[in-house]
């Protein structure tokens, strides 16, 4: 049953973080690299602080009219996240709601 919810909520993540960030593919993939000063400055005016932070930081640059550019990586899903579906999903959503809202 977990494994089912956690897919379902993974997929609906996926689809709300779309309506902010039609053009990025995967938002929550750990594999990120910044620009050491843009960054600081951008993620000083962030307010999530749960697993949504990262949709949070790309929406507020992609605002700024900042280039995102995805770069394919080959990843394999490691047993032992932190995420919890029951607990942690509908925060996150809630959090993609005020992302998108924050405009």
């Amino acid at each position: 049953m977990l494994p089912a919810l956690r897919r379902g909520g993974g997929w609906m993540f996926r689809r709300l973080a779309q309506l902010t960030l039609p053009d990025i593919a995967d938002t929550q993939c750990g594999f990120k690299f910044f620009d050491g000063p843009l960054v600081r400055a951008i993620v000083s005016s962030c307010r999530i602080d749960g697993f949504a932070f990262d949709v949070e930081l790309l929406a507020r640059l992609s605002r700024e009219g900042r280039a995102i550019i995805e770069v394919p990586v080959a990843w394999s899903d490691v047993p032992g996240s932190t995420f919890s579906a029951r607990t942690d999903g509908l925060r996150s959503m809630a959090d993609l709601l005020r992302i998108a809202l924050s405009r």
